[in-house]
């Protein structure tokens, strides 16, 4: 997964966790391990933002240090992005299969 692709995987996910409707149509509450997602989205953002922005005051834009601190910045924020994602699509996955196991349950339990 490139970049660019990562950056609009997490924008995709973000914003389906933010605007999902229950069924009346009223936003839901998220989950957990999704409301932990976001948080550690924007966690991570922030604080390689910060990192970034510290580093143009502290050297200017352009310069060598400056460029070494984004370069890295980048390739660091990117791993944890990464990492928050397949996390996140870890507890999905075994959130969904809980639900379809609750659903076997149940229908057994009718019968």
């Amino acid at each position: 997964m490139t970049d660019l692709s990562l950056h609009a995987e997490i924008t995709r996910v973000a914003n389906d966790l933010y605007w999902q409707r229950d069924e009346d149509g009223h936003l839901r509450d998220l989950e957990t391990f999704e409301a932990l997602f976001l948080s550690a989205i924007n966690s991570i953002q922030t604080s390689y933002a910060r990192s970034k922005g510290d580093a143009l005051r502290t050297w200017g834009e352009g310069s060598r240090a400056y460029e070494a601190i984004c370069n890295l910045c980048n390739r660091e924020e990117e791993q944890k992005l990464r990492e928050a994602l397949k996390s996140y699509r870890a507890e999905k996955d075994r959130f969904d299969n809980f639900e379809d196991d609750c659903e076997v349950f149940h229908s057994m339990a009718a019968e």
